[in-house]
């Protein structure tokens, strides 16, 4: 199927970004000469995906099982649970309390013996280039899903930070300087008829139009607005930092959701990123 698909802000050749169509997310990789704003036609395996996901949903439903969430746990929470053969961690919802009982869902195919689960890190790397971060010991990742099912297609006006420019309230850009420096600075307001933000310097407040630029991130901007499974709805997150490091092969990222928890070892088709689109004419 033929779409008509606009390139993203801070995408350039090469770089990947998602799109959505008729319920289901593909990739796209930028060809060369192409950049920002610029609309290429793609060519979506529409029919192929359709029927890959019909397969999918001919596969056993998926063992449930029941837990008590344990001491000194809560919302948030990543736990270790134990299942026969297999241990694996999933996430505490958000008001649960300790001795409360939780129904998850066994994993098909990310299963470990007892021995070769690592424990999760205290913290998360703050320099995946440095030794530390290098020995620090990583969580089993999220089982990653080959096809993702949309929850829909959203505009970015539902994003409570979104605005109609090119930058999101409370992004961390960088702001051009009279002495020919890009300084880092956090989006505070925009304002629609001038096309304007007001953002926040380190020392002092400046209202700037032209000289505002995004921080790339490995193939996302900095803050940049994404939505992430939590469980099985898809909830708004915001792209925090990229990590190069041997938990995969194209490097994960970190992600903050809005409840402040943040998220790490996500792979970039883990990012759900919610793109306009238009039929061609």
């Amino acid at each position: 199927m033929l779409l008509q698909v606009e390139t993203p802000a801070g995408v350039g050749p090469g770089d990947l970004f998602h799109i959505e169509h008729s319920g289901l997310l593909f990739e796209i990789c930028v060809p060369d000469g192409v950049h920002e704003g610029q609309f290429i036609e793609v060519d979506l395996p529409l029919e192929e995906a359709q029927q890959d996901l019909l397969a999918d949903t001919d596969a056993p439903p998926p063992e449930l099982l029941e837990i008590t969430v344990p001491p000194n746990a809560e919302g948030g929470a990543e736990i270790l649970v134990e299942h026969g053969a297999l241990q694996f961690y999933v996430t505490v919802p958000a008001g649960l309390v300790a001795g409360d009982l939780l129904t998850v869902e066994v994993p098909l195919a990310t299963g470990h013996d007892l021995d070769e689960v690592p424990p999760l890190p205290s913290k998360a790397p703050a320099d995946p280039t440095s030794a530390e971060a290098e020995d620090e010991v990583k969580p089993l990742r999220r089982r990653r899903r080959e096809r993702k099912v949309s929850a829909g297609f959203e505009s970015w006006a539902s994003f409570p930070n979104g605005t109609t420019g090119k930058f999101d309230r409370l992004q961390e850009v960088e702001v051009y300087r009279t002495d020919g420096t890009w300084t880092p600075a956090t989006v505070l307001t925009h304002y629609d008829a001038s096309d304007t933000y007001d953002v926040q310097l380190r020392d002092g407040q400046i209202n700037e139009s032209d000289g505002l630029r995004h921080i790339k991130v490995g193939g996302f901007n900095k803050h940049q607005a994404v939505k992430v499974l939590d469980q099985k709805e898809w909830v708004w997150a915001r792209v925090d930092d990229f990590y190069l490091d041997d938990s995969s092969m194209y490097g994960t990222y970190s992600a903050e959701l809005l409840d402040g928890r943040k998220w790490y070892f996500l792979e970039a088709s883990d990012l759900r990123q919610v793109q306009r689109h238009r039929e061609p004419s």
